[in-house]
């Protein structure tokens, strides 16, 4: 961490200079009215946004610069200079060139004695003095950074969700704009932009806090619990720290607890994040109506059986199931049963395959199902939904009987056919069913090639 000390070396304030300023210093006290004046008539003569003296500087300014004590009282001084030339609304730019003109003034003073001695020991108070300002500014910058990426993240998580037409999780991304929250809140008092009223240090009292302990820590992968406790942990930890050296006014400190702070604060953001992705894929990737992965999630998931079938020596199974005369349903009984039907033969899906097999909606009334096997199974799978959809008794109408038909293929590990032909196979089996009469089943194995 930088300190005072470390800030001189690097900055080239010598012992020696400080000795130098000292030496001077009732010369320097001599020539504060005329610093003072000249500085006014700078100021008016390039119209700078502020030539008040009264509101420019602070009372001391120019005594702890030319002091020769670099010490505590300097950093406190120029730290609280630095946050009023912000509050006025001054560039980093027009605060250099303001410092710069207090560079050439004590260089003229320095000049009056032939001294360049103290002309470059006074410079290097302004040297330090500028690393101070730019210390500031670039909290102020940071903070702004900060606002705009969060700003940015929600509306981009809130526009994507609006896109699928699905509800955002309002208190995922709430979770996630709480933290942002809290550490621009950190940063403001830091910089002496708002009163400090009650900040939660704590992690249990801050609003990320409360949304945890009310079950919110329960969404959060087991993985990812502990490395988030403790990256929540560090981030108040250092956010307090950083305070209590911002009351202190000690800049070179501040900023590195704030970075610290920063790093730590990614961690809990990427969690947070990472669960609202989770949410975004599982709900673009899943059926409103009947809860199912949709036929985006299957095409996904085929390239992973078949990739582990080509691994392990598996046979991957594709199922195609089509409710036979499903129009009528709706024609006759009206939409919104239906769409109890098609939920009611979901669920039913969903039973009578095994835990490892996966049912998706593939559209209208069509549903898909993949599966691994060791030895080719399809057609029994398809069999028995047959027959049981044909027995099902509809809750939504009991007097309703419907039935299926199926297609099914086997895929061997060693099989070459591209994931077109695999569907176009699929598919040509469905058809078979349907043009046989409806309610049977039409299966096969691909050759290996």
């Amino acid at each position: 961490m930088i300190n005072i000390a470390t800030m001189h070396e690097m900055l080239g304030l010598s012992f020696r200079e400080c000795i130098e300023i000292q030496d001077h210093v009732d010369y320097l006290g001599e020539q504060k009215a005329d610093f003072l004046a000249d500085l006014s008539a700078w100021l008016e003569k390039f119209d700078f946004p502020e030539n008040d003296l009264n509101a420019l500087l602070v009372d001391d300014f120019y005594d702890v610069l030319v002091s020769g004590e670099f010490s505590e009282l300097f950093y406190v001084t120029n730290y609280h200079q630095a946050i009023i030339w912000h509050k006025l609304g001054l560039s980093q730019s027009q605060v250099m060139l303001l410092l710069s003109q207090c560079r050439q003034l004590f260089i003229n003073i320095s000049e009056k004695r032939n001294n360049t001695s103290l002309a470059r020991a006074l410079c290097h108070a302004i040297d330090l003095g500028q690393s101070i300002v730019s210390s500031v500014y670039f909290m102020h910058e940071a903070m702004q950074h900060m606002k705009r990426k969060s700003s940015d993240e929600v509306g981009r998580m809130r526009r994507s969700f609006q896109v699928i037409s699905a509800a955002a999780p309002e208190d995922l991304i709430q979770a996630y704009i709480d933290h942002q929250d809290w550490k621009v809140r950190a940063y403001s008092l830091a910089l002496g932009e708002v009163e400090e009223g009650h900040f939660p240090y704590s992690t249990s009292d801050c609003l990320l806090g409360q949304w945890l302990n009310s079950g919110g820590l329960e969404s959060i992968p087991e993985s990812d619990r502990e490395s988030f406790n403790q990256a929540h942990e560090k981030v108040h930890r250092l956010g307090h720290l950083a305070l209590t050296e911002a009351l202190a006014h000690h800049p070179e400190r501040i900023i590195e607890f704030l970075v610290e702070m920063e790093l730590a604060s990614d961690e809990v953001g990427r969690v947070l994040l990472d669960l609202i992705e989770a949410e975004f894929i599982r709900l673009a990737t899943l059926d409103t109506l009947t809860d199912l992965p949709t036929r985006r999630a299957f095409d996904a998931k085929l390239q992973k059986n078949i990739a582990f079938s080509q691994r392990h020596d598996f046979w991957v199974g594709m199922l195609l199931v089509d409710i036979d005369y499903f129009k009528a349903v709706n024609d006759e009984h009206g939409h919104a049963s239906g769409d109890k039907v098609l939920k009611e033969i979901a669920t039913l899906l969903n039973d009578t395959v095994r835990q490892e097999d996966l049912v998706y909606r593939w559209g209208g009334e069509e549903f898909a199902i993949l599966s691994l096997d060791k030895e080719p199974e399809g057609g029994q799978l398809a069999e028995r939904i047959r027959q049981r959809v044909e027995k099902h008794v509809f809750e939504c109408n009991p007097n309703l009987k419907l039935t299926v038909s199926c297609g099914a293929i086997s895929v061997p590990s060693a099989s070459k056919a591209t994931e077109d032909q695999l569907f176009a196979a699929v598919d040509d089996q469905l058809y078979r069913s349907k043009n046989n009469g409806r309610n049977q089943v039409s299966y096969c194995t691909l050759e290996a090639e």
